[in-house]
């Protein structure tokens, strides 16, 4: 993924180029170098999604901690019977009988 494009470029030259060694090329002066090639990318839908998951992160984390909550309640509620014959036998140990 970060091996080509202005991520690539930029991280290069965050970490191998001093900044006083770095020239910006003018467009007009040789645009020859640099073609801008349109076409499919998947970064058409991902960045999209991505983008609205981290908008709407604090909905999504309340969301996710409803579904945990419903489950956990439907979970103990199902198994309510083992539940309690666990707990009847642990305190039956204890108090001797």
């Amino acid at each position: 993924m970060y091996r080509s494009g202005p991520v690539y470029l930029t991280r290069r030259v965050d970490c191998h180029v001093p900044r006083d060694q770095l020239r910006v090329i003018p467009w007009s002066e040789d645009p020859d170098y640099f073609v801008h090639g349109v076409g499919a990318s998947w970064h058409s839908w991902d960045g999209f999604v991505i983008w609205n998951v981290y908008n709407r992160r604090h909905h999504l984390l309340r969301l996710a901690a409803v579904v945990l909550s419903v489950a956990v309640i439907v979970s103990v509620y199902r198994n309510r019977r083992s539940i309690a014959t666990c707990w009847h036998n642990q305190f039956s140990r204890r108090s001797g009988r």
